[in-house]
């Protein structure tokens, strides 16, 4: 393993198959196959440190943008069941167009209060007595550091995405603690809809700065509902031998 982080709790090293430069692994080293299973301290001490790990790897690799991608379930692209983050820095032109979103799927209403209920219930507030309108689609979810909506043209049925209130393009200007709370929010936002729809597996994708497929910069992250043969497999790259030294890098 090309190790880049380790503390007590998690490591980091380069993906020997990367989708692009810079590809890396991030994972608790207690073992979990799902974030549902993660205690709460661990869960905030790994995704506290997103921000920080993110803009080394930009910085090191002068990069514009970050992805950060999670498979949950085979359906979803879960290769090892041993629950990881992957951390894909990008920037414009670097011919990687796996997360550039096709989108004409909607969700029900009654699916999309379903889901309004049970993440305000999961959240621990109460439940909104109707959906407050958005421009790309209705808010279900709201508090003073994320927003949660449901497209109403979506990539996937009950797909939600979740901004963050604390910063609009960069995810390493993050506080540590907002960073865990905005993955925190995700975790449960996956959980939440694969109940909802009845999904066979959730994909969280994180995306931020300027990119190909994120033109805006915006900091968003997409809650992916996923079945079998649903039409999104090109979310995930063929693994391959890097053409450079991953010492290097």
């Amino acid at each position: 393993a090309k190790k880049v982080f380790e503390d007590d709790k998690t490591i980091a090293l380069l993906d020997i198959y990367p989708a692009l430069k810079g590809h890396t692994l991030f994972m608790l080293k207690e073992h979990y196959p799902l974030p549902a299973y993660i205690s709460e301290e661990e869960f905030s001490h790994k995704f506290g440190l997103i921000a920080s790990l993110s803009k080394v790897i930009k910085s090191a690799l002068v990069n514009t943008g970050m992805n950060i991608f999670i498979a949950l379930g085979g359906a979803a692209g879960q290769q090892s069941y041993h629950f990881m983050a992957h951390f894909l820095p990008r920037e414009n032109g670097d011919g990687f167009y796996n997360f550039l979103l096709k989108k004409g799927v909607k969700t029900g209403d009654e699916e999309k209060k379903l889901i309004s209920d049970l993440l305000h219930k999961a959240m621990h507030k109460e439940t909104l007595s109707q959906f407050s309108p958005a421009d790309e689609g209705v808010v279900i979810y709201e508090d003073e550091k994320i927003k949660a909506i449901i497209p109403n043209n979506a990539s996937a049925k009950g797909q939600v995405t979740i901004y963050s209130k604390k910063e609009s393009q960069y995810i390493e200007k993050l506080s540590q603690e907002d960073s865990a709370y905005l993955f925190s929010t995700a975790s449960i936002v996956s959980k939440v809809v694969f109940e909802a729809v009845k999904a066979q597996g959730t994909n969280i994708l994180l995306m931020s700065g300027i990119t190909d497929d994120n033109p805006s910069g915006t900091l968003v992250v997409h809650i992916l509902p996923r079945w079998q043969n649903d039409g999104l497999q090109g979310l995930l790259w063929e693994p391959k031998q890097p053409k450079y030294d991953l010492g290097e890098i």
